[in-house]
């Protein structure tokens, strides 16, 4: 360079510097940062380190950032969700991604639009390796990383940023105090051991329990909460998303009002949520039906291009399915198509392993639940068949429950998978909840044969599942407990209460080799000071003092004084006529066959007699008759002993008048 020349301005200096402004301009002190920026002669891959600041304390909590920027960056679709792409050193990336606790994050700047744009680095790191059969472009100086183009660095995004990383931080604090002496770490036990607050509990966990449906707790702690810590941001969210979702619209209109205050304030994920429960508020509200519901939802589900909004509208939209179509009276095959669908959305996204299982074992503990819901309802028909003559081992009803005990076990599988992913990971959280949810479906499988009264083929393996079940429902009690999330505990010891019960009172069995009832009890009690707690009421104890008024429905030929009114009949017809195939137009038939049955057994002494009906769909001349023909035979001799149209005049004939 000659005297008279002056300096030339880098242009790459200068889109670098430019976006590292713009960049530090969101990560400040008033969305809760503080950001400096790294000399770029010693950045080693970073551009910016940040820190956490946290009720206007600044926290140990630290991540780095890596600034890109060009002109321009090329888009592409990967399960309609639009990504840019870019090349990025392979080194920086593992760099980024081996920082702890969290990894650190990507930011890319586009020029040409001004927008800053950013992703977490495992979360692209994951991405990458979705797409490759195998790890050998590690080997490689660069590689294409794909950022999502929904992922903008706004206020929108910075405070989708703060809240995960403070999360992360948090997680990886309990985590020390929880293992770190064992590996020999220093710990500072900052975390008190006392009771947590209820609105600490919300705060902490609150979207957790929403995630898992824990409504009544939900509730129960924000009965516990004055005025002004309901108004407060994160409390107004959850009210307004779970009161919303149990259909409660006047409490739900309050919540909503709180947020939209300061709509814009929330993330863009909490907006969004919002949103989809304010849809669901309408439909509560009488605004519009349940199909219209559903039609909208589709509507968003067309014109979504995220993956992970996609997975979670498939999962609302599986669940009004599996409440409209799934049922007592109905096996629908498309609702179970949508869900084998909906199972492999999840476990082709790109998203990570962790989630993957919690989404997994979610949509599992929905169709499950469903499916306990189809099989007592199966079984408690089977009891009525057999009563009223019909076959209860019919090839469609066989094949039905084949069905739907296979999907029982689709379910059962992924919880297994999750509590072996969990365990290899030393993942405590996904491991109780896979517990819980493995014990869950098992003891209301129990539950349908416990209500109709019938039992497992093999006493010795169904008393081996029940051990099972409560080993696995005390397992997810110890973890959430040794976490502190003690909403989530007191359900697993109150249902590891349930089971012990259940296998007294459904097998005579004995459940105190595995541990005791009464230290079960014990455990239930400490939780009588916890607000969240409601006043437990066992559902076992119920159904079993509930097996006398359900077998006064069901006929006996060797009662004789059974009377069932109209009501009843009218069910048991339909229940029959259901089952059996039975055309409508014979409806009228069956019930005045079932007066009959009821006429016959009432004034009938001799036990050897029964009285068979042409009604019965298997017999030669079936729905033939204008009316139903009767006819009372021998059980020992297999003799007709009298036969007619009128159950009045065959009592007579045969000495009871």
């Amino acid at each position: 360079m000659a005297f008279d020349d002056y300096p030339k301005v880098d242009l790459n200096a200068e889109r670098s510097e430019e976006s590292v402004l713009k960049c530090r301009q969101l990560f400040s002190r008033k969305n809760g940062f503080i950001s400096h920026t790294v000399d770029g002669t010693n950045d080693y891959g970073t551009d910016i380190t940040c820190q956490i600041i946290e009720n206007n304390n600044v926290k140990p909590y630290q991540f780095p950032i890596q600034i890109k920027s060009k002109i321009s960056y090329p888009e592409k679709i990967l399960l309609k969700q639009s990504f840019l792409s870019t090349n990025f050193n392979t080194s920086r990336l593992a760099y980024l991604i081996k920082h702890s606790p969290t990894s650190g994050i990507i930011v890319i700047y586009d020029e040409k639009g001004e927008q800053l744009y950013y992703d977490f680095a495992y979360e692209i790191y994951n991405r990458i390796r979705a797409s490759h059969k195998d790890d050998l472009w590690k080997n490689q100086e660069s590689a294409t990383i794909l950022i999502p183009k929904s992922n903008i660095l706004d206020t929108d995004g910075i405070q989708s940023i703060y809240s995960r990383c403070l999360n992360f931080f948090k997680n990886h604090d309990r985590l020390l105090l929880e293992h770190g002496k064992s590996y020999g770490l220093p710990i500072v036990e900052e975390l008190s051991s006392k009771l947590k607050s209820p609105l600490e509990i919300l705060e902490d966990i609150g979207e957790l329990m929403f995630f898992y449906h824990k409504f009544p707790e939900i509730l129960g702690l924000l009965d516990h909460l004055d005025k002004k810590s309901l108004r407060r941001k994160k409390i107004a969210y959850l009210g307004a998303i779970t009161y919303t979702e149990i259909g409660d619209v006047v409490e739900a209109d309050y919540f909503f009002k709180l947020c939209n205050r300061d709509f814009e304030s929330f993330s863009q994920k909490e907006r969004e949520t919002l949103n989809f429960q304010k849809f669901k508020f309408q439909f509560y509200s009488g605004k519009f039906s349940r199909s219209k519901l559903k039609e909208m939802l589709h509507d968003i589900r067309l014109s979504s291009n995220n993956i992970d909004d996609l997975i979670y509208l498939r999962i609302n939209l599986l669940n009004l399915d599996l409440m409209d179509k799934i049922g007592i009276d109905g096996f629908d095959e498309e609702v179970f198509i949508e869900t084998e669908s909906v199972f492999k959305l999840i476990i082709q996204s790109n998203r990570n392993e962790n989630s993957k299982h919690f989404q997994l074992i979610s949509t599992a503990d929905i169709l499950s639940k469903s499916i306990n819901s189809i099989l007592t309802g199966m079984l408690i028909d089977t009891k009525i068949i057999e009563s009223l003559g019909g076959n209860p081992k019919k090839s469609a009803r066989i094949k039905k429950l084949d069905k739907i005990m296979a999907l029982n076990n689709r379910c059962h599988k992924y919880f297994r998978d999750s509590i072996d992913f969990a365990s290899k990971e030393d993942n405590k959280l996904l491991l109780a909840h896979s517990h819980l949810a493995l014990a869950i479906s098992f003891f209301g499988q129990c539950i349908a044969f416990f209500i109709a009264e019938k039992k497992f083929d093999d006493k010795k393996i169904t008393n081996q599942l029940l051990s099972e079940i409560l080993k696995s429902s005390l397992n997810s009690y110890n973890i959430f407990n040794n976490l502190n999330l003690r909403p989530f505990a007191y359900t697993s010891i109150t249902l590891s209460f349930e089971i012990h019960l259940l296998a007294k009172y459904w097998l005579n069995y004995d459940l105190n080799s595995v541990t005791e009832i009464s230290k079960i009890e014990d455990a239930v009690n400490s939780f009588e000071k916890d607000d969240f707690k409601k006043r437990f009421s066992s559902v076992v104890e119920k159904i079993y003092q509930r097996h006398g008024e359900f077998n006064s429905m069901i006929p006996n030929s060797t009662t004789s004084s059974v009377y069932y009114s109209e009501e009843q009949i009218e069910v048991l017809a339909r229940t029959f006529a259901r089952d059996q195939g039975v055309p409508e137009n014979r409806l009228e038939n069956i019930k005045k066959s079932i007066r009959d049955y009821q006429l016959f057994y009432s004034r009938c002494k001799n036990p050897d007699f029964i009285l068979a009906s042409d009604e019965n769909p298997f017999g030669p001349d079936a729905y033939q008759s204008a009316e139903p023909k009767f006819a009372v035979v021998s059980k020992s001799s297999n003799l007709l002993i009298a036969e007619g149209y009128n159950v009045e005049m065959i009592l007579r004939k045969i000495g009871y008048s």
